[in-house]
């Protein structure tokens, strides 16, 4: 990367890319309660921090690691927040371009967090699969971020067995 802070694909080989779904397969229709309370505060947009912010768009199709920090830490190493009507993919080489970063305000009521539910959805959990009601949505990212990938790890499995590593 350039050391802006934004999401970087440039050494990706677009190819590799080629089979990974926009992050618009995994969103979920919200309700305008829900989405308001998931949007980036107007303090939080005017905060130097925010400059270097990981924003994806839904065409995107590679984010920053989520971690147990997201929704509690506004830094892009605790997760990207989702930029809800961005036209075109704005991680990449044309990317930054579409983001005017020394304006970051100007995105107040468009820059969100990813809702828990649509986390789990990334990191590969069945539709079906939900939090007890108990928990909190604090709780819930917390818990997304602790965990990691339930397709990546069944193929790992499916590739350890296939070669009798685990015999």
């Amino acid at each position: 990367g350039d050391g802006d802070g934004a999401a970087d694909a440039t050494d990706v080989d677009e190819t590799v890319l080629a089979g990974v779904r926009p992050l618009s397969d995994f969103l979920l229709p919200l309700t305008a309660d829900q989405i308001e309370a998931l949007l980036v505060t107007p303090a939080q947009l005017a905060k130097g921090y925010a400059r270097g912010l990981s924003v994806v768009g839904p065409h995107d199709r590679l984010t920053f690691c989520f971690t147990s920090a997201y929704g509690k830490t506004m830094h892009k190493s605790a997760g990207s927040q989702l930029l809800m009507d961005a036209a075109a993919p704005l991680v990449g080489a044309v990317g930054d371009d579409a983001l005017d970063r020394d304006n970051m305000p100007a995105l107040h009521g468009r820059l969100r967090l990813f809702a828990p539910e649509e986390l789990l959805l990334l990191f590969g959990f069945p539709r079906w699969f939900s939090f007890p009601a108990v928990l909190s949505q604090r709780n819930r990212w917390k818990l997304i971020g602790q965990s990691i990938n339930v397709v990546a790890v069944a193929e790992v499995a499916k590739l350890l067995l296939a070669d009798g590593a685990l015999a």
